[in-house]
This record gives structure tokens, C-alpha cells and sequence, in this order.
């Protein structure tokens, strides 16, 4: 990666994440080109996940393979707001309020997926909204007032907690990208603050994924649809009428082939949709169907929440393989490159680990009411619902 070519006097993002480099500000830089190729021109900006250091004036990837954003996404759902948190140092890098002030307490948020971008997208279960925060070392930002200063909430006294002024108000964070209303006759894309329509938890849009195309596919649970939302420009491209199947969404996954699956709560089902035609299919399975999770050899995990029990779906034939054991109140899922299966407990308190065929391999004490999975290191979500 030598000879690169980055926009000067802006602030400069490299990042690997994807095998591509990424810089936030060109629109500030435009006409100003300066190559960049030793140790000491690296050094201007901020590198993630790629070093010079093995190779001198060189940029390679770091232990020669791609990795994730070190970030995760914290949903503090009684609050009105979700939190960036370092994977790194466990800190509070920022707060985003997801909806305005007199809907603070109801919005609810609670499902999130993270877009190629390192974006978070949020479900708002309370006001049936989705909205988008823009990763800001990516250069996920708005400057809506044009100054060139980017005003978004850090941790300024470098405590690790964001309070105080550190929490900017609904439609003054500038990484905070679009609302996305998924109430049906009101539908459409804002820049928060720009909304004047009322809001409604009838939605409760639970079900969040992201294609391969960066685009984002949003399950309602309690109105049964699925828009399929432009990540760029939050536009609803169109959306899908799956009442006919009882489904109502509670989560949802991409697979490899770009088919979604959705989770489908106390219906005990999971509904299988093709993007490519719009078709749609309801597998019933014979329990809760609360967290889902995929693994990378066709296979879909599913949580069974009150019933004590996870199963494994074929994603090619949508055959239930099997059932098994799982603690009480097993909720969120998520698989490991190693194959192996992980489940949070939210009753006793545990993450308990699984080989990729189903068999018992650990129990991990967490602490109070463990929720969500988040794939790669292991964090635990607290929440409901």
C-alpha cells in the first residue's frame, strides 16, 4: 500500500476493514492532494487495523488478516440513547439520543446492526423509528450548519463515561445520520429534528439487518413488514407485507446468499425471505423463537428463550437438524469463526458455549441478566424485550 493518495489539511481516518483505506473530511480538501508514502506522513493520521512498523514506509494489514471495527454498540433502552464503547479499554467513547426529548422514555431502542461503514442502525421499539449514527473515525458525519466542526458527542475529560454536555441534544449531534419512520402511511427518511409527525410503538421494529450491498432491512413486529432502507440516503427503497404468514419480526440475519431470517418470538417460527424476488416462506419450529445466529457452514442457530432449548436449521434445505438443551431464558446467540455456538442466559446469569454440532462445552458467569451477543470478543447486553 504505498503511494497513497489522501486529501491534506483535513483530518485523516486509515482504516482497514474491508481490505480498502477510508479517510473522513474530502469534502473540506477538494483540490488538495498530497501523497502520502514514508512513516512520518502515516503518522498525521489515525491507523486502524494496519501498521507500518513490520515494513518500514509500507502500510500492511495487521497480523496480515482483516478484523472488526473496535467498537460495540450499546442500546441503554430506558434512557432514550445507545452507547460507542471501545472493545479496546471497555471505555465510553460517546452517547447518541435516538429520539427527541419528549419521547426520550418511550422510545425504547434495542435491536442494532453495524453497516460496512461501522455505522449503527437502532431500532426504536417505543416510537417506531430507525435511526442511523454514523461511525465518526469513518467519517460518518453531517455538517448541518456548514462551519467545518463536526459536533458530535466525545468524551471530553477523557473519564470513560459520557454525561453533562457530553450528550448532545436530538437534532444537534451531527453523527447522528438519518430517522427512518416505519409507521405505515407516515414512512419516509428525516435528519433528526426534522420530523413533525407523530410516533407509534404499533410498529416495534425489532428485526435490523444488513445486505451486501450496505443496505439495511428493517422487521416490524407488531405492523408484520419489511422495508428495505438505502444506508446513504435512508430512503425506503420499498417494503414487504408478511401478515399472510403470522410472522411477526424479533431479529433478524443476512446469510452468505443474501437471503434474510427472521426470528419469530412466541409464534414459534422463523420466516426465510429472498431479496431477489420478494418471496417469503414460514418454517414453524417447536419452541420460542427469540436470538438467531449464523455460522459460516450453513447453519442457523435459534434460541428458544422460556423453553430451554436451542436448534440448528439447515439454511440451503430449511430442515430443523435438531433441538437441544439450553439454560432458562436463552436469548441472544452468536457463532465464533471457531464454529462453536454461545448463548446468553439471562436467568442464571450465564453465557454457556457449544460445539457447532450442539454439545455442551462451558458456562460462563456474567452477572445480572445477560442478553445480547455480539460476535468476536464476547460482551454481554443488558436489557428486555
Amino acid at each position: 500500500m504505498e503511494g497513497v493518495i489522501l486529501h491534506k489539511n483535513i483530518p485523516i481516518i486509515i482504516m482497514s476493514s474491508i481490505f480498502t483505506l477510508l479517510f473522513c473530511g474530502s469534502a473540506f480538501g477538494a483540490g488538495l492532494n498530497e501523497t502520502y508514502t514514508n512513516n512520518s506522513d502515516f503518522d498525521q493520521g489515525t491507523l486502524i487495523n494496519l501498521e507500518h512498523n513490520s515494513t518500514n514506509n509500507q502500510l500492511q494489514l495487521v497480523n496480515g488478516s482483516q478484523s472488526a471495527f473496535p467498537y460495540i454498540w450499546v442500546p441503554n433502552s430506558n434512557q432514550g440513547t445507545v452507547s460507542k464503547v471501545s472493545t479496546t479499554t471497555g471505555l465510553e467513547l460517546a452517547r447518541y439520543r435516538t429520539a427527541p426529548a419528549t419521547s426520550t422514555s418511550a422510545a425504547s431502542p434495542s435491536r442494532t446492526t453495524i453497516d460496512l461503514d461501522g455505522g449503527c442502525w437502532v431500532g426504536n421499539r417505543g416510537t417506531g423509528t430507525v435511526v442511523k449514527i454514523g461511525l465518526l473515525e469513518n467519517g460518518g458525519f453531517f455538517d448541518r450548519n456548514h462551519n467545518g466542526i463536526i459536533e458530535t458527542s466525545q468524551d471530553l475529560d477523557g473519564n470513560g463515561v459520557i454525561d453533562g454536555a457530553e450528550l448532545l441534544d436530538w437534532g444537534t449531534d451531527e453523527c447522528v445520520l438519518w430517522e427512518v419512520i416505519a409507521i405505515p402511511g407516515l414512512e419516509g427518511a428525516y435528519r433528526p429534528g426534522e420530523y413533525t409527525g407523530s410516533y407509534s410503538g404499533t410498529p416495534g421494529p425489532r428485526g435490523i439487518a444488513v445486505d451486501h450491498d450496505n443496505n439495511v432491512w428493517i422487521g416490524t413486529y407488531g405492523t408484520h413488514r419489511f422495508y428495505h432502507v438505502n444506508s446513504t440516503t435512508g430512503e425506503i427503497l420499498h417494503n414487504i407485507d408478511v401478515t399472510s404468514t403470522g410472522h411477526s419480526s424479533y431479529g433478524a440475519v443476512i446469510d452468505q446468499y443474501g437471503i434474510l431470517w427472521s426470528s419469530g418470538s412466541s409464534g414459534n417460527n422463523i420466516l426465510r425471505l429472498d431479496p431477489s424476488n420478494n418471496t417469503f416462506t414460514r418454517i414453524n419450529i417447536r419452541h420460542y423463537s427469540y436470538g438467531i445466529g449464523l455460522d459460516r457452514n450453513n447453519h442457523l442457530f435459534v434460541s428458544g428463550w422460556t423453553d430451554s432449548c436451542f436448534s440448528r436449521i439447515n439454511i440451503i434445505t430449511g430442515v430443523i437438524e435438531w433441538r437441544k438443551h439450553a439454560p432458562y431464558q436463552s436469548r441472544g446467540v452468536v457463532v465464533t469463526d471457531d464454529g462453536d455456538v454461545w448463548i446468553a442466559n439471562s436467568e442464571p446469569g450465564t453465557v454457556t458455549r457449544y460445539s457447532n454440532d450442539g454439545e455442551f462445552k462451558a458456562t460462563i458467569i456474567v452477572g445480572n441478566t445477560p442478553t445480547g451477543g455480539f460476535r468476536g470478543q464476547q460482551w454481554k447486553s443488558v436489557g428486555s424485550g
